[in-house]
């Protein structure tokens, strides 16, 4: 993850690569008075039904969706409320069975730390 990736990028890539989900889509909405807002959708198989990608980065119920993904593929999670700055103050890691490949991850708040912990340990996974 990339320090200027924004969190709705990060919902977007947590749904691709750890919810596994594919036609995840990047669309703009015209609000008005003349605003354009882009979001992240998910298309149906048919090209229609579209739905917004759950913000997996802001709202907890949503985070732990990925944590019971990461569980279901073999990852064992630890989150914890005291993180190691003032300005992080959740830690999660997502580690393997044997503890030899898995992310980790400091943020504001759990449910941002879960996403970014998920991102790294899957980026670990891949390059180990």
């Amino acid at each position: 993850m990339t320090t200027t990736q924004t969190d709705r990028e990060m919902d977007a890539r947590v749904a691709v690569e750890v919810m596994g989900w594919r036609n995840v889509r990047r669309r703009i909405r015209l609000v008005p008075p003349g605003w354009r807002l882009w979001d992240w959708i998910i298309v149906g198989n048919d090209g229609t039904g579209t739905r917004s990608v759950p913000p997996f980065s802001a709202n907890l119920a949503a985070a732990w969706k990925v944590v019971a993904e990461m569980e279901r593929r073999g990852f064992f999670v630890a989150l914890d409320n005291r993180g190691w700055r003032e300005t992080d103050g959740y830690w999660c890691e997502f580690a393997s069975a044997d503890y030899e490949e898995g992310g980790r991850a400091t943020a504001p708040t759990a449910p941002l730390a879960i996403c970014r912990a998920a991102l790294a340990a899957l980026d670990a996974e891949r390059e180990g």
